[in-house]
């Protein structure tokens, strides 16, 4: 009984409670049904109050008739409710405002402030507070100004408050009436409603049947039997629930793409761990419950939100389509981070109920993007360099043999004209044989840029190759600018070829010169110093480690940025037609990279350029040996006057360079045969290989090369003296011509007193 009493007194209070919900809720129901008609009526009466307004305060307005227009508002403002009445200009300042206090006394003012007024031409209203406002723009031929009136609902609120009392207490006295009568007839029905409570609370909770206990009458037998199977049903649905929800998070979480989805207002639902991962998650800023554009679409360092909103779009809209793109996310933390998405709409229904958005982290795809750019660049750069290194090499060899042909032919006349002595022809010789050796220079500077050699090394005293650059430059440059040489330390020693170490110092001076045009300063500086990850200007190459390092600082025009990444490229020039090649720097980059040195350019228009030459250093202790000064003249033939002169066999498939060397040596008396095609040159060897004894061949020929040639003819006659010439030739080198058995090397166009020294020296040292 004690337990039947409990549970009637539950029951009784849950109806109990019931009722009171629900009278509650008509009371509740019937004041905001009220008031919502007075609201209503206040609307419709601000509506027709402001519009009329508007449109008498238009014609007022447009005369310019304040006094009218203040007693038009001072008469609105009669209205009990009325709380506030102003007049506002277009551009939004305030032009008159009428207020009535709480005890109906009205007071006009002008402010002359700016008020901020509704972007859109029309009538509006809203409620703030215990105020319902309402603008009606004042139009005449345009739009003239704004009527605000502001109405005060402390009077609805307080008809409103009495009659909710009246509500309740009406409500009170039927629930009273409710609750008797109500114990009175549930009082037996208590015990069946109370073990169907307690079964239904058992539903879905057991993958066993609920037992019915024995005090159970056969109405609430039936009941818990018909619930038994529900529950056992209920129960099974849960579980293949709650194993499809581990399922799919297993898959989120087990996915390396980050994923989130967001409802239709973009708030967060649900995203897996590497959403976290790569925007960062702080344990104060959950995601979910979050608008998505708060955590990762703007810095967290910008609090206005509402801004940002309003002036930006998201960037992943609703959509019923799939997107894809690529945006820049912010973390947490305030970082960026580049992504790639995807995002497809959530459609349940037929309807897009939100959007489910995947990304990845491309930081590391765009760095490896850059770096393939960077070496596509490299790549580009190096093979012009080497397509202008073959065509070097391809013009160097003709040239050089043009070269040798006339130096030769004009040492020849200018020995003959020596006999004659004729100064003017003498002096039209000289000025060829300048001419030549000047084309020879550029020839030399043409094969340093293409040659793929490295040169030789060699200990230089660096102060001392840049005074005797200096010394050859000063002629050339003009005595209008200040050119100096400063040392900040003049033991420094670097490893280079010194003729490429010349010719590089002689083209970034001329260089520098060109830029003055005639007037400034040129300053050389050299000095140590000890470099950490900076980038070479000519190959991009990262420079870390202590360097020789010369400065070459001029105050000319500078060079334009767009202009400065193609300087060190063939052929580029900024110089008028005819007045450079482009191939300085391209020479002085090729030259400085085959010397393990780098080089920077630092430049500000209008202010001049900064070429920094950078050169790896000689860590030995430096000595700078006198090389002596030996001279060979030309030999004559007054030593074989009373012999048998030696026999010369010359090979050259350019008949006049041929010509030339037979002449040459003939002139210098010895014995001499000629043979333009090395294979009738092997066949005649071959024939008496006692015969000659010397042989002078060029490199480069068609059938048999001059090192195959002299191969061959070393196999018969390893004793044979062999002076191998050639114009230009990446096939052979000196080291390796000399390693065959071949006893000098010469470049064309041959310097003649070195060549006669040469025969003459081989030929006394095989007799």
């Amino acid at each position: 009984m004690v337990r039947q009493l409990t549970l009637g007194h539950q029951i009784v209070l849950i109806f109990v409670l019931f009722l009171f919900i629900t009278i509650s809720v008509l009371v509740v129901s019937n004041y905001y049904e009220r008031r919502d008609f007075l609201i209503r009526h206040l609307h419709t009466q601000g509506e027709e109050t402001g519009n009329s307004l508007a449109s008498q305060g238009a014609t007022y307005f447009s005369l310019d008739d304040m006094t009218s227009l203040e007693q038009l508002a001072i008469h609105a403002a009669s209205d009990v409710d009325m709380k506030k009445v102003q007049v506002i200009s277009h551009q939004g300042v305030l032009v008159s405002e009428v207020i009535r206090d709480d005890l109906g006394n009205i007071k006009v003012d002008y402010l002359r402030q700016q008020i901020r007024t509704p972007s859109v031409l029309a009538y509006s209203e809203e409620i703030t507070g215990e105020n319902f406002v309402t603008w009606s723009p004042m139009m005449g031929s345009s739009h003239l100004g704004w009527i605000r009136l502001e109405y005060s609902l402390a009077r609805i609120e307080k008809s409103l408050s009495s009659a909710l009392q009246e509500g309740i207490s009406s409500g009170l006295f039927v629930l009273l009436l409710i609750l008797l009568t109500t114990h009175y007839f549930l009082k037996p029905r208590i015990s069946i409603i109370s073990e169907t409570a307690r079964i239904a609370q058992s539903m879905g909770k057991s993958p066993f049947p609920l037992v019915p206990v024995n005090y159970l009458s056969p109405e609430i037998h039936s009941l818990t039997m018909a619930i038994n199977r529900a529950s056992i049903e209920l129960y099974q649905q849960n579980s293949k629930i709650l194993e499809d929800q581990k399922h799919i998070e297993l898959l989120l979480n087990s996915i390396p793409v980050a994923v989130f989805g967001v409802d239709l207002e973009g708030v967060c639902i649900f995203h897996n761990p590497q959403c976290t991962k790569i925007c960062g998650r702080l344990e104060d800023r959950p995601y979910i419950g979050k608008k998505i554009i708060e955590l990762i679409f703007h810095p967290p360092c910008i609090d206005n939100l509402q801004t940002i909103e309003n002036s930006i779009q998201l960037e992943i809209e609703i959509s019923s389509q799939p997107q894809h793109g690529e945006t820049v996310y912010f973390k947490i933390d305030g970082t960026q981070a580049p992504c790639e998405y995807w995002s497809h709409p959530i459609i349940r229904h037929n309807e897009i109920i939100g959007q489910i958005v995947s990304f990845v982290d491309i930081s590391d795809r765009i760095a490896a993007e850059e770096q393939k750019s960077f070496l596509e660049r490299q790549l580009q750069h190096s093979q012009k360099m080497q397509a202008i290194g073959q065509l070097t090499g391809g013009i160097a060899h003709d040239f050089n043999n043009i070269l040798a042909a006339i130096m030769g032919y004009t040492i020849l006349a200018k020995q003959r004209a020596d006999t004659q002595a004729d100064d003017k022809q003498q002096s039209y010789l000289a000025e060829i044989l300048a001419g030549s050796e000047r084309a020879t220079g550029l020839v030399k500077q043409m094969l340093a840029f293409g040659r793929t050699s490295a040169g030789s090394p060699e200990a230089l005293s660096l102060i001392t190759a840049i005074q005797d650059c200096a010394r050859m430059i000063k002629p050339i440059i003009p005595s209008s600018i200040n050119f100096q040489v400063v040392s900040v330390n003049s033991h420094i020693s670097v490893l280079a070829d010194p003729i490429h170490l010349q010719q590089i110092l002689m083209n970034l001076c001329l260089n520098a010169s060109d830029a003055l045009q005639g007037k400034g300063r040129l300053d050389v500086i050299a000095d140590l110093r000890v470099i950490a990850n900076e980038q070479c200007s000519a190959c991009h190459a990262a420079i870390t480690g202590e360097y020789a390092s010369i400065r070459f600082i001029d105050n000319g025009s500078g060079i334009e940025s767009q202009v400065i990444g193609k300087i060190f490229d063939p052929f580029f020039t900024t110089k008028a037609a005819g007045k450079g090649t482009g191939m300085g720097l391209s020479m002085v980059h090729g030259l400085v990279h085959k010397n393990h040195g780098h080089i920077k350019v630092h430049s500000t228009p209008g202010h001049g350029t900064e070429f920094e030459l950078l050169l790896p250093l000689n860590h030995a202790v430096f000595t700078n040996p006198v090389a002596p000064n030996v001279t060979h003249p030309i030999s004559t033939n007054a030593k074989y006057a009373h012999q048998q002169p030696p026999h010369i066999l010359v090979i050259d498939d350019e008949e006049s360079v041929a010509k030339f060397l037979y002449e040459l040596l003939a002139l210098n008396g010895y014995a001499t045969s000629m043979e333009t095609s090395s294979v009738a040159a092997y066949e005649r060897f071959i024939e008496e290989p006692d015969y000659f004894d010397l042989v002078v061949t060029d490199q480069t020929m068609p059938n048999l090369s001059g090192y195959e040639l002299a191969d061959k003819f070393l196999k018969v006659r390893p004793d044979l003296p062999i002076v191998l010439c050639t114009g230009y030739s990446e096939q052979v080198s000196r080291e390796r011509a000399l390693a065959l058995g071949i006893k000098s090397y010469h470049e064309k166009p041959i310097n003649v007193r070195q060549f006669c020294a040469t025969i003459s020296s081989l030929l006394t040292g095989c007799r």
